[in-house]
């Protein structure tokens, strides 16, 4: 149908325009996504959609131990190296991602042997998920402290995952890394 459309389009002219209107006008070179009715959305899909699934994969790679991301750099290097010189596509920046995953402590530590579930929930996938942490302190005998608190995921699917940073600043430049 979506073929079909298109070829008509481009021997129709207007016609197609007022016949399917905003139905497959989307698809048109992503133009009417910056018209005055939907002001940046196209490059706010695109850029900073791009931006903010690089930024995740970046925590994904870097080691949960020490807050260190040279693993993501790492696998941003072997992309580059494969790819130089020639078009990659999304499904090559995939291979490639997967193909180093397993090995970082996020991948370690949550069983990961692909990235497959992340594209699909960030690229490929609508959804936007917001959490929220209750937590609270708790004296101990000693001296010290016990933080006991609580994640929620709310406004996507059961079955979304995705591992989260984890950073506690405990003063005097103090820290602990981790990922729930």
């Amino acid at each position: 149908m979506l073929q079909a459309a298109c070829k008509r389009s481009r021997s129709a002219g207007r016609a197609w325009s007022s016949r399917w209107g905003r139905t497959l006008r989307l698809f048109h070179l992503g133009h009417p996504l910056s018209t005055r009715a939907s002001l940046d959305a196209y490059s706010t899909l695109i850029y900073n959609k791009g931006a903010l699934v690089l930024r995740m994969l970046h925590f994904l790679f870097t080691d949960t131990s020490t807050g260190i991301g040279q693993p993501f750099f790492d696998m941003m290097k072997d992309f580059v190296t494969r790819y130089a010189g020639r078009a990659a596509s999304t499904d090559d920046f995939i291979a490639v991602a997967n193909a180093h995953i397993a090995e970082t402590s996020v991948g370690k530590k949550f069983g990961m042997n692909d990235l497959n579930w992340f594209f699909h929930q960030w690229v490929y996938g609508t959804e936007l998920p917001s959490y929220r942490l209750e937590y609270n302190l708790e004296p101990q005998p000693n001296g010290s402290f016990m933080l006991n608190g609580t994640l929620y995921q709310d406004d996507v699917p059961q079955e979304w995952f995705m591992p989260l940073p984890l950073l506690i600043q405990v003063g005097k430049g103090r820290e602990a890394w981790g990922a729930v």
